[in-house]
């Protein structure tokens, strides 16, 4: 028990002690082996407060202080038995001071005694406290002589309950370790005491208890805090956040690092911090006393796990991060799916680890730190590699799976139970994909470049461009280390396709050619056809017409030599898109029917909505408003169910082509409008410039002759940029035209 004060005696004017607690205290102790208390003519003990001492001045907690308040008063207000609430969160994160916050708050509530336990079950080189010698305390606190005091575990709790029953109470339990520690010293029939518990432990195991997660401090509480504990005024807003960071926002850390802040610079302490990080180190490694509390707290939770919580908790070290799911841990650990489940629950109850939303976990950044090392410590090299290698394998597994189900129809895969559930997996993995590609790659690991690869295409798939070409040059880096031309094409060709979406039509030629000759090298005729592919959008794009024409054709040859279905229709679309735009309207709608067919025997999606998109254009030009209607949206629903925004972007702009041509200028406006933002967004420039030319069309076609100048003038910027001189020639002519009318 706590407290700076020694217990005082309420002396001759205490309340006197009712008459049934006392018969309560003696039938607990009845037919126990125990021997029985009578107070008949014996003086009665004596109640004692421990006065509840308010903790120094909290940043951060109001909200979930004024929730625990009002339960408690509102108990109070309806009668209703007072609540046991269980305050539970990781280290350092400030459980206890909020738990003594509350119960300064309402300890005027409970007139007969307030007392405050510490059980030890998370203190550094200290057992946790025995429930029986606990109690033992209590009771001879709460005036038993020790002679009254049964031996046994039972008895006393017995005794405690019943000196309880009818009084006003007030018990903090802090610092608990498991629920049978609690158990025995909780009141029971007793509707006026309230309880407060506080444990790094969520104890799901504790009946009718009301939880309280505490959380870390938010970026701008936890500058508060380093500026409070610092007592002096601190300049740099920036640098304070960036120690507050450092500090992962866990009070644990900050408020030793706040009290150094009231002697040294905070800029000085920043380079502190980010001097130790580098090549690996402990942040906190020139700070000796944060150090030692930081890794103090992270052993003696990791102590108090069983062996194979311990296992995985160091199998999650390994990850490459940020953050994990079962799919992950599984196979780094060499464990099934449901026995990893089950242990990553366990250790996110007894914070270990941090839940994050769609079943995911990770580590706060400080006991991470200590996690690696002591996975280090414990797992060899050897472990490590393996747990990689399965680790590696199963995320190219997965990424390759979930892309599959996403954009043909081939049958479900028992990883994923549909389209939406393998998008949603594909969509919170991406970090975590991203960086062991990255990682993996680093490490020259022999299952990199087949795991970027697959990483990389969803990347593109997902319009995450930029990040899409990071990965494929680390990609070609390695290749060209490793002396691998096959992924040095494969690489370049994806450089090549993520340029092509940018609009860097030059940087794509270049990047294609090169690739076709990597693959000619090696006699790829697969890999020749796609850069050939590529060469013609490029060309196409540019309205070189013939050139694209004739690499469309060549790359169909080679498609066809392979066998390759999937390659043949998209050069067949190439060909369409060709004769489209010469208006050679019957043999291009003929090729997008080929294609259509192809992409549905082979249950390619996105590209049968591509084949969707592009008769819609055809119905379009033919002045066939409502089938081009119904082929743009049924385009646009297949690309929303896929996530392909580029695709929908594309469908939109079909859309309010219709709409303008059925004289519906709202919802041509909107459509364009949504179009262009989806691009912007994407980082797809031509587009842009398209849904841009859209909407300045409209507008000139309104009579809107300032909004179409402007639009006219910013599609022409636009198409000038990425190379496309005729369509910014195009653009200008149309704005001096619109410039002289006005």
């Amino acid at each position: 028990m706590t407290g700076p004060e020694r217990a005082l005696p309420l002396g001759p004017d205490a309340r006197d002690m009712k008459a049934s607690a006392y018969d309560n205290s003696q039938m607990a102790v009845q037919g126990e082996g125990t021997q029985h208390v009578h107070f008949h003519g014996v003086s009665r003990p004596h109640v004692t407060l421990l006065p509840m001492v308010a903790p120094p001045p909290m940043v951060g907690r109001d909200g979930e202080i004024a929730a625990l308040v009002g339960k408690v008063d509102a108990a109070l207000r309806e009668g209703r038995p007072l609540l046991i609430s269980a305050v539970h969160g990781m280290a350092g994160v400030g459980k206890t001071a909020l738990a003594r916050a509350v119960a300064v708050q309402v300890k005027e509530r409970f007139t007969d005694a307030r007392v405050e336990v510490d059980l030890y079950g998370f203190t550094p080189d200290t057992d946790p406290a025995d429930p029986r010698d606990v109690l033992a305390e209590l009771l001879g606190w709460a005036g038993f002589e020790a002679a009254d005091i049964p031996g046994s575990l039972d008895g006393r709790s017995r005794l405690w309950r019943g000196w309880l029953a009818g009084r006003r109470v007030l018990l903090l339990l802090d610092n608990v370790r498991t629920v049978e520690q609690v158990m025995p010293l909780l009141p029971q029939d007793a509707p006026h005491c309230l309880t407060l518990i506080t444990s790094r432990s969520s104890l799901d195991d504790l009946d009718d208890a009301d939880r309280l997660p505490v959380d870390l401090l938010d970026p701008p509480e936890a500058v508060s805090l380093l500026r409070r504990r610092a007592r002096r005024p601190l300049a740099g807003d920036g640098i304070l956040a960036d120690v507050a960071r450092l500090c992962g926002w866990l009070p644990l850390a900050l408020d030793p690092v706040g009290r150094l802040l009231a002697r040294q610079d905070p800029a000085m302490v920043l380079e502190l911090m980010t001097e130790a990080m580098r090549d690996g180190g402990r942040r906190f490694r020139h700070m000796t006393k944060v150090d030692q509390a930081i890794r103090a707290a992270f052993t003696v939770s990791y102590q108090a796990l069983d062996t194979g919580q311990r296992q995985v908790l160091r199998c999650c070290a390994w990850h490459p991060g940020p953050d994990f799911d079962v799919r992950s841990i599984a196979p780094l650990a060499g464990l099934s799916p449901s026995v990893t489940r089950l242990r990553l629950d366990e250790l996110a109850a007894e914070a270990m680890l941090t839940r994050q939303p769609t079943d995911r976990y990770g580590f706060h950044d400080v006991f991470l730190e200590c996690a690696r090392r002591q996975a280090d410590a414990e797992d060899s090299a050897d472990e490590r590699r393996a747990g990689h290698d399965r680790l590696y394998a199963t995320l190219r597994d997965h990424v390759r799976i979930a892309i599959s189900m996403l954009t043909t129809t081939a049958p479900g895969d028992p990883s994923f139970g549909s389209p939406g559930q393998a998008r949603s997996w594909l969509m919170a993995a991406t970090s975590e994909v991203r960086v062991a590609a990255d990682i993996a790659l680093a490490q020259r690991h022999p299952k990199a470049l087949a795991l970027a690869n697959e990483v990389a295409w969803w990347l593109r798939l997902n319009d995450r461009y930029l990040q899409a070409h990071d990965l494929y040059t680390a990609m070609r880096n390695t290749a060209v280390a490793q002396g691998d031309r096959s992924g040095q094409a494969g690489a370049m060709y994806g450089l090549a396709s993520v340029a092509a979406m940018r609009g860097e039509f030059g940087q794509a030629e270049e990047a294609y050619r090169q690739a076709r000759g990597l693959y000619e090298e090696i006699g790829n005729e697969s890999g020749q056809a796609d850069a050939m592919h590529g060469l013609g959008d490029v060309a196409f794009v540019r309205g070189e017409f013939g050139p694209a024409e004739e690499a469309y054709r060549q790359a169909r040859g080679l498609y066809e030599g392979t066998g390759d279905r999937t390659g043949q229709a998209h050069a067949l679309q190439g060909l369409g898109d060709v004769a489209f735009t010469r208006g050679e309207f019957a043999p291009a709608a003929q090729a997008y029917r080929q294609a259509r067919r192809l992409f549905e025997e082979i249950g390619d999606r996105l590209g049968q909505a591509g084949a969707m998109w592009r008769l819609g254009d055809i119905a379009r030009m033919r002045d066939e408003d409502g089938p081009a209607e119904e082929a743009y949206r049924q385009a646009h629903s297949l690309y929303e169910e896929i996530g392909d925004r580029l695709g929908q972007a594309h469908a939109l702009r079909g859309l309010g082509e219709v709409a303008s041509m059925r004289g519906d200028d709202g919802s041509a406006e909107e459509a364009f409008t949504q179009a262009r933002d989806l691009y912007e967004e994407i980082g797809n420039r031509l587009g842009q410039a398209n849904a841009i030319l859209g909407l300045a069309q409209l507008a000139h076609a309104r009579d809107h002759k300032h909004e179409a100048g402007l639009a006219y003038a910013a599609a022409a910027e636009i198409y000038q940029s990425i190379g496309l001189d005729y369509w910014a020639d195009l653009c200008r002519a149309e704005r001096e035209n619109v410039v002289e009318d006005y």
